[in-house]
This record gives structure tokens, sequence and C-alpha cells, in this order.
């Protein structure tokens, strides 16, 4: 697997101070996943095969802030997640600082929600497993490959590539 994708999408809803809600409250969701890319070792070539698969329950961590101090955040981040998601916790501390100044810390109250999605790309070599997977694999000229059996039993009723339809 590759280095993961961040994709952090914060949601902030300040309150009045009229509304004497003083609590500052953030919520942070995590949610991880992969996705499988296929790679033609003899192209280059990168087809995404639409398979997302989660890999692991969501995590959610929430907790009340007293300070915009990115050290005190970071170490609420590293009481509150567990060890696979610490190396967040920097830069989860800036945006959680910025965002919190940003809907009035210390002048009212605010519910700020993160929701972070981590994805993994997973790279496959396309010979492999095709070669795994049915057997033998032939390249086409087009450099599409496909399963022998499979191309053979197109071939036969069309002259060209399954894929791209070249000749």
């Amino acid at each position: 697997m590759t280095s993961p994708v961040l994709w952090p999408h914060p949601h902030g809803r300040r309150f009045s101070p009229s509304l004497r809600y003083t609590s500052n409250y953030v919520c942070i969701m995590i949610d991880t996943c992969f996705y499988e890319v296929l790679e033609n070792p003899n192209t280059g070539a990168r087809t995404l095969t639409g398979r997302f698969v989660s890999l692991s329950p969501p995590l959610l961590v929430d907790f009340s802030l007293s300070s915009l101090s990115n050290r005190y955040i970071q170490q609420l981040l590293r009481d509150k997640l567990v060890s696979r998601y610490r190396w967040l916790c920097e830069d989860l501390a800036i945006d959680i600082s910025s965002e919190a100044g940003e809907l009035g810390f210390g002048r009212n109250g605010f519910s700020l929600t993160i929701y972070i999605g981590i994805t993994y790309k997973m790279l496959n070599q396309l010979y492999t497993l095709i070669s795994l997977i049915h057997g033998y694999a032939t390249l086409m000229n087009c450099s599409h490959v496909f399963h022998e059996r499979c191309l053979l039993e197109w071939l036969q009723r069309n002259n060209t590539c399954p894929m791209c339809r070249a000749v």
C-alpha cells in the first residue's frame, strides 16, 4: 500500500453570545479505506478497479477545547486517538486551532466537527493478478491485458480489443 491521502472536511457552527452557550465542542470522525489500482508493467497504465474497502469502523473522538495552543490540542489528541492515528496530531492541532479561532473561541461557544477520510491506494501488477486468478495473461497490441482463454473466446466473435475496440 502507498502512503495515505487525507481528506479533511471541517464543519463549524458558531453560537450567539446571547444564547450563553460557552462550551467549545470538537468532534472528529476518522474513516479509513483503500482502493485498488491495477498497473500494466509494460505501459505503466493504471486502471481503477472500483473496489473500495473500509479497513476498520470509523473512529469517533470528541472533547471540549479550553485553549487554542497547538501543544495543548496535540496533547488532547494524543490522549484521545488510538496509536495508529497519532501521526495526525500535529497537522490536526493546527487545523482545529485555526477553525476554532474563526468560530470565535473565547467570545462565544461553538461546535466543530471534522470528518477525516484516509484513503490508501493498493497498487497491483496486472499480469500477476490475472495470472494468479485465471492462468496465462495475453498482452494486446493496444497494451490491454486479458486472460488468454477469455480473449480467445472474444476474438472468435470479434476482431477488436474487448476494452478499447482497437483492431
